[in-house]
């Protein structure tokens, strides 16, 4: 029998060195809809550039992908890791893009900042520097 069922897409925002937290919030968004979906007539979708993003010219990348599926979101989680991402025209990386839109629209951003031991090989200090400074951007209550 056909249901009534009210749809909510979630936005992953991150650069491209998260990966296994991608895969550990779409894990925890299926067994939430597996278990509550029915009962609760809701789903999640989750929105990431590496699955919901196709192959279009015509623009800038990012303004591209905000038009494709990220202006049509309804909340985020945004990570950090040790890269801050590619910068857009407009801010320094196209995760602090996606935040700012998702924030400007008056949506729920959950913004996370991983610390988990990282080789001295992967460090990028430029972009650790960066996330430091995103950070504290929004730690500063007196604004």
């Amino acid at each position: 029998m056909a249901q009534n069922v009210t749809l909510y897409n979630l936005l992953i925002s991150c650069p491209g060195d998260i990966k296994e937290e991608v895969t550990l919030i779409e894990a925890a968004v299926d067994e939430f809809n597996e278990l509550y979906a029915e009962t609760l007539g809701i789903t999640i979708k989750t929105r990431h550039w590496s699955k919901s993003s196709y192959a279009q010219s015509g623009g800038k990348p990012q303004a591209l992908l905000n038009e494709q599926f990220v202006n049509k979101c309804d909340a985020a989680v945004a990570i950090f890791g040790t890269r801050y991402g590619s910068p857009t025209d407009e801010f320094g990386s196209g995760t602090e893009e996606e935040i700012e839109i998702m924030l400007q629209s008056g949506k729920q951003v959950f913004m996370y900042f991983s610390d988990k031991p990282i080789p001295p090989s992967k460090i990028n200090g430029d972009g650790y520097e960066k996330i430091q400074a995103f950070s504290n951007r929004g730690m500063d209550c007196s604004e």
